[in-house]
């Protein structure tokens, strides 16, 4: 009876351990940056809803990101292989130079906010979407800037920066934002 009793025992903490450990988050979940992954989609919905000059509608279309961030993996992962309008998507990591070369969006991440006058110098009134996530950027040249309002992600707009880029901002987009300058 004891041996029994044992036995049971000891598949009934066995099973237990194996369900709490096949319920533990794997090292791929536990490192998943779901604001990289939002925002990542936010980036490229935004390409989706902005025209750019006809000059700029060959070749692929390129979104480089700036600064040391995972938006960077989650747009290589998700967006290389799509498209916007007929051109093929490149994704580039940008060195910590204010010199991006020629780029369609450029999401510069919080931490390399720092070179954003030296960056805008750099592409002057180029047709470049500019993306940042840093509270008062879009007063500072940014087009969108990203918000976190009440832990939901946000972003504003500001309509008068594109079209001096020479960009035509959708009206969906334009609807979509929590804020327009």
């Amino acid at each position: 009876m004891y041996k029994k009793h044992f036995n049971i025992k000891f598949f009934l903490g066995l099973s237990l351990l194996w369900t709490m450990y096949s319920f533990q988050e794997s090292p791929q979940m536990k490192d998943t940056d779901t604001s990289a992954i939002v925002k990542a989609g936010y980036i490229y919905n935004f390409a989706k809803l902005i025209d750019w000059p006809s000059a700029n509608k060959e070749g692929n279309f390129i979104i480089g990101v700036y600064g040391k961030t995972n938006v960077y993996q989650e747009l290589i992962k998700k967006y290389s292989t799509k498209r916007i309008g007929t051109q093929d998507i490149e994704i580039k990591k940008l060195s910590a130079s204010p010199q991006v070369g020629s780029v369609h969006v450029l999401f510069i991440a919080q931490n390399g906010t720092a070179d954003l006058k030296a960056i805008l110098n750099n592409i002057q009134y180029e047709p470049v979407l500019v993306i940042t996530e840093e509270a008062g950027t879009l007063s500072k040249g940014s087009i969108i800037n990203f918000l976190v309002i009440d832990n939901s992600l946000k972003f504003e707009l500001n309509v008068s920066e594109a079209k001096n880029r020479q960009l035509i901002v959708g009206s969906r987009l334009k609807d979509l934002a929590f804020k327009t300058e």
